[in-house]
């Protein structure tokens, strides 16, 4: 236990050294979803309905239709 000013002053120097130097290894990404047909996709296309306002991208069914 620090009871002196210089202890906890070190303590805190040292945790924050540790917290710094901490190396990050990211984990690997597994594609958990096997890729799509394009017979997928134009299937899909097929059951939009015509006429709907954009998505939150402002993408509308027929931008992609035509695309």
């Amino acid at each position: 236990m620090c009871r002196t000013k210089p202890e906890i002053t070190n303590l805190i120097a040292q945790f924050y050294e540790e917290l710094i130097n901490v190396t990050y290894t990211p984990l690997p990404v597994e594609n958990e979803c096997p890729p799509f047909l394009e017979s997928e996709v134009n299937a899909a296309l097929r059951t939009m309905k015509a006429g709907r306002t954009a998505g939150h991208d402002g993408v509308t069914e027929e931008m992609l239709k035509w695309a």
